[in-house]
């Protein structure tokens, strides 16, 4: 039997209603299959808003008003062809529903010259950059400059050498005649003395330094 003194308690399910609006803007649009008279454009779709959404994309010539071409799609991926080789393109990219269109996405294309250019950019490996002219004159006259200094710097030093030792010479002659008639007479200390100044020899190596 039932308990009448207790209240019965009756469930509903709440149903929560998202209103609609208009596609958030495609994404990450990329070109691939490049060709000569066709361009190829695929993105990533958005937020639907709610309700089915459809593509469009427009082409232009860059730098013109004139509409090349409007294409639909059901998915964000599109191809357009019959465009001459060599062509810059702008593409506008968007989706849209019934309650209106997403922010389009602006696109940079372009048809390729002739199927060569794709090939040789492809396979042709890149040249070593050649020495500017320049440069390569200037290095054997640097040469040439070089050696003449040296062999300006070996003479000096070696008139330097062959003087010092000459005067050295008859600076000991002179003391020995002089110094004769007294033998107790001390003879002066075999080791010269440290220079007191800057020899050319350091004074080149540090110009080197």
């Amino acid at each position: 039997m039932r308990d009448e003194s207790k209240p019965s308690i009756s469930l509903s399910k709440s149903a929560y209603h998202v209103p609609s609006g208009h596609p958030d803007p495609v994404h990450n649009c990329t070109v691939f299959n490049l060709s000569v008279s066709m361009v190829n454009v695929r993105c990533v779709a958005g937020f639907d808003g709610g309700l089915p959404q459809r593509f469009l994309m427009q082409l232009r010539y860059h730098g013109q008003k004139r509409l090349l071409a409007n294409v639909t799609s059901e998915v964000p991926r599109f191809s357009v062809g019959g465009i001459p080789p060599g062509r810059v393109l702008v593409g506008a990219v968007w989706a849209y529903n019934n309650k209106g269109c997403g922010e389009p996405i602006t696109l940079r294309l372009f048809t390729l010259k002739d199927q060569a250019e794709k090939r040789t950019a492809a396979v042709m490996p890149s040249l070593p950059h050649d020495p500017p002219l320049g440069s390569m004159e200037v290095q054997p006259l640097v040469a040439v400059v070089s050696a003449a200094v040296g062999g300006v710097v070996v003479v000096m030093l070696a008139v330097l050498v062959t003087l010092r030792l000459c005067h050295g010479r008859r600076s000991q002659r002179d003391f020995r005649q002089q110094a004769a008639p007294d033998a107790t007479l001390a003879l002066p200390s075999a080791t010269p003395s440290p220079p007191t100044g800057k020899g050319i020899d350091s004074i080149m190596i540090s110009c080197l330094l």
